[in-house]
């Protein structure tokens, strides 16, 4: 599998504690991915350490979402990891684009 970001990064949780957890984004969802929410999720990468979001936590950053982790940006489509379903996970594989829920 091809991956346009693979790389170890500081995830702040949703109690404070800062941690490393492992990032992945496929090339093919990153394909996918219109223009401003590749740019806003690089914007995400590039601010460390990245804020775990409750469902009903706002702004950028990693977002539960009730079926799995998005890349939190102001879009109405999101990079999503539907696989990994732990409260603090130690890593994300975001494998696909689609229409969040509101």
């Amino acid at each position: 599998m091809a991956y346009h970001f693979d790389q170890n990064c500081q995830i702040k949780g949703q109690s404070g504690v800062v941690y490393t957890a492992r990032i992945r984004i496929t090339q093919d969802a990153w394909d996918k991915a219109d223009a401003d929410a590749q740019n806003q999720t690089n914007a995400i990468l590039n601010n460390q350490p990245i804020q775990l979001l409750s469902a009903s936590g706002r702004g950028p950053g990693i977002k539960w979402e009730g079926n799995g982790w998005s890349m939190h940006t102001q879009t109405n489509k999101s990079l999503y990891d539907v696989t990994n379903l732990t409260a603090a996970p130690k890593e994300f594989l975001f494998d696909t684009y689609k229409k969040r829920p509101h």
